[in-house]
């Protein structure tokens, strides 16, 4: 979430167009991917035990708030 957070700050100050920035917010996004793909692995293991259960995702008032 930071390195996304702080592309999305630096494509303000330097336009979006700017390489640094895009970079950044591919690289948060990717980050962020890559953990909702490894918390989703770990509540599907029978003895995984997920940080953040991602099912809550499915409902919309969750998401959004």
């Amino acid at each position: 979430m930071v390195t996304l957070v702080y592309g999305l700050i630096e494509a303000g100050e330097h336009g979006w167009g700017s390489a640094g920035a895009l970079l950044e917010i591919l690289a948060g996004l990717v980050v962020l991917a890559g953990f909702f793909a490894w918390e989703r692995r770990l509540g599907r293991a029978p003895a995984g035990r997920p940080l953040v259960d991602v099912q809550l995702f499915r409902s919309r008032s969750y998401t959004w708030a």
